[in-house]
């Protein structure tokens, strides 16, 4: 039981990089081309902004998405594995193939197939 966790843990991080992928470099263009900042301070606004977020506005948003769309306290840790990976390889080959996506679509849809197929 313990390896599949860490094997959870090993999908959180890759579908955060990925997001990364495919959000930051938006997140900078926005910034870049309005001129907003100077070039050397929007990434470092930008992770910082990203790091404090949740500590200043809460979690509430991911509470909700992570217990009312499936709970995965009750759907179990494989479902929750299988809804991470499929978004992963979402986001993979979207981000392979230069095709434009939403992490948040890709996440949803990967949580709501995984708890489709295990019959919930």
């Amino acid at each position: 039981m313990d390896v599949l966790y860490v094997g959870i843990f090993l999908l959180i991080g890759l579908f955060s990089m990925l997001s990364g992928f495919n959000d930051g470099g938006n997140l900078m263009a926005t910034f870049l081309r309005g001129g907003v900042l100077a070039p050397t301070l929007i990434f470092p606004v930008l992770v910082g902004s990203i790091a404090l977020g949740p500590l200043l506005f809460g979690t509430a948003v991911s509470r909700t998405i992570a217990v009312a769309i499936v709970n995965f306290r009750l759907a179990g840790p494989w479902v929750l594995a299988v809804a991470i990976g499929s978004a992963v390889v979402t986001l993979f080959i979207t981000w392979r193939l230069r095709m434009p996506t939403s992490t948040t679509m890709a996440l949803g849809g990967g949580m709501v197939g995984a708890a489709l197929a295990a019959g919930g």
